[in-house]
């Protein structure tokens, strides 16, 4: 039987998503019901670099103005602000939010020109610091902004949420800010609020002794006319937030999980920063990657065939079933320049007797890739099969490469999430067992040499540095391995490594970026 190509040719285009299924082995047995991995990859195009061809974005720099970022924190924000501002053009908006006690709109989304460089420059210069951290205030006040656009909307729009410390000021619970984020107007309680204020209003009937009704008169008289609120207007109060928020926790004082779990509900991710050095190449990050968006709004869609069945489906989002489990649908979020995206599916393969002896090739899936395109502004669509060979030739019964390296990070997810919970309890060498145990294995898989499982080990090793004790854990650790533990969720850096140490994840335009900034 001549050599079968078992992977199905990815889309070449060069500025779309590239889609491809692989199967894990060379074959499968016909005349056997058996398991099989496959992985679902996508590849993003790669960005030129060209201004004129990237598409605009809306940024929102919402920035932890509190006593404890005085000195050289808050200044080395405001020179990376002003960084910002160096690679940032025309067709890109601008706005500056810092919270205390208080929130306040320092210059709202400004066109960042020429003219208007020095402007911007000289208020981000003016921001001093001072009292404490109404965090929620800060990023609903971000949300809003994004929110309330009407003309000229980028297609690419950010918060950026800096802080140091904890939430004590307004809602200061993840939960409480998690909800409130789904309603950053409160339009919510505004209605309560109205609701309660006519029943007040009602007027109260009681009859008289004569059958009459009169009406009961007030003691106290209310004001003829109340403030009126600022209305907002030229906002669609349905429409959901649509861009995404990034989060940046600086030394050992701020909420890690807070910060991981406000990122992951706008399909921004953290960033940990554990000295002052790396504010800049955190910000340098982030910013090359949202200046190379090339796809946003992905959904992926497998239908099944030929009696095949789902048993698993790892996804960085829980997918959604039919009944039978021979469909499902999962959203991706956004994709930056050279990113990829891998689900990682288990499939139930039935007998295949009609083949006969010699055996086949049966596609068991239909897949579809939907997102918008940023770099063309319309929704596009791609599609791909998933041919399996179901044969008995006697080929090498070897793992695909593909799927190895994504179950080495599956793998190092979970043992960092374990370890985690380890940790938590105060059991820092059974943690650091877990991570040992873990590190063995990918160090003997079939892509140990490759640069991403190298990172994974990498994350490992510091992950078993930061769990010695309760001291180091509390300093770095825990904050360390939840930014790790979503890195490896999301497969976006966002994180700077130690020198000679590898960043998964890190692509062409974000180490252009923070090479820019040095």
């Amino acid at each position: 039987m001549p050599e079968v190509n078992i992977q199905t040719a990815p889309i070449k285009t060069k500025d779309h998503i590239q889609l491809l299924a692989t199967p894990e082995y060379l074959e499968y047995h016909p005349l056997q019901a058996t398991s099989c991995w496959v992985d679902l990859n996508l590849t993003a195009p790669t960005y030129e670099g060209k201004d004129n061809t990237r598409a605009p974005v809306d940024l929102v720099a919402v920035i932890d103005r509190s006593i404890s970022m005085s000195g050289e924190k808050i200044e080395l924000v405001k020179d990376t602000l002003q960084f910002v501002l160096t690679q940032l053009t025309a067709k890109d908006r601008l706005c500056l939010i810092v919270y205390d006690d208080s929130v306040n709109l320092i210059f709202d989304l400004t066109n960042v020109t020429e003219d208007n460089k020095s402007d911007l420059s000289c208020k981000i210069n003016s921001v001093h610091t001072r009292g404490s951290t109404n965090l929620c205030g800060g990023l609903l006040k971000g949300m809003q902004v994004i929110l309330s656009r009407t003309d000229d909307k980028a297609d690419v729009a950010s918060v950026l949420l800096l802080t140091d410390g904890l939430a004590n000021q307004g809602i200061s619970t993840t939960g409480g800010i998690l909800k409130a984020m789904k309603d950053p107007f409160q339009l919510k309680k505004r209605k309560r609020r109205m609701r309660k204020l006519k029943k007040r209003k009602k007027r109260i009937i009681i009859p008289s002794i004569q059958g009459q009704v009169i009406k009961k008169k007030r003691k106290k008289k209310r004001k003829k006319k109340r403030k009126k609120k600022r209305k907002i207007t030229n906002i669609d109060l349905t429409e959901e937030f649509t861009g995404t928020v990034y989060t940046f926790g600086y030394g050992s004082d701020h909420n890690a999980t807070m910060l991981k779990d406000i990122s992951q509900a706008a399909n921004g991710v953290y960033f940990f920063i554990d000295t002052n050095e790396k504010i800049p190449e955190s910000f340098a990050d982030c910013l090359g990657g949202l200046l190379s968006t090339v796809g946003q709004n992905i959904s992926l869609k497998v239908e099944l065939s030929n009696g095949a069945t789902i048993t698993e489906f790892i996804a960085k989002k829980t997918p959604t079933f039919n009944a039978n489990k021979t469909s499902a649908e999962v959203a991706l979020g956004d994709l930056q320049s050279e990113e990829q995206r891998d689900v990682l599916m288990e499939l139930q393969l039935p007998v295949c007797s009609d083949l006969g002896a010699d055996g086949g090739i049966l596609n068991y899936a239909s897949i579809t890739l939907s997102y918008f395109n940023v770099m063309s502004s319309v929704m596009e669509t791609v599609k791909s099969d998933l041919p399996v060979p179901r044969t008995n030739t006697g080929k090498p019964k070897t793992s695909n490469p593909l799927i190895d390296k994504q179950k080495n990070r599956i793998l190092t997810m979970k043992a960092l999430e374990d370890a985690k919970k380890k940790a938590d309890e105060g059991k820092y060498e059974e943690g650091r067992d877990l991570l040992l145990v873990c590190k063995n294995k990918i160090a003997n898989s079939i892509t140990r040499e490759e640069v991403m499982v190298k990172g994974m080990i990498d994350d490992i090793d510091d992950m078993y540095d930061g769990m010695i004790d309760a001291g180091k854990y509390k300093s770095y650790g825990k904050s360390r391995v939840i930014n790790a533990l979503q890195s490896h969720i999301q497969q976006r850096s966002n994180f700077q490594a130690a020198p000679g140490k590898i960043m998964s994840y890190e692509t062409k335009c974000k180490a252009g970026m923070k090479k820019k900034k040095k």
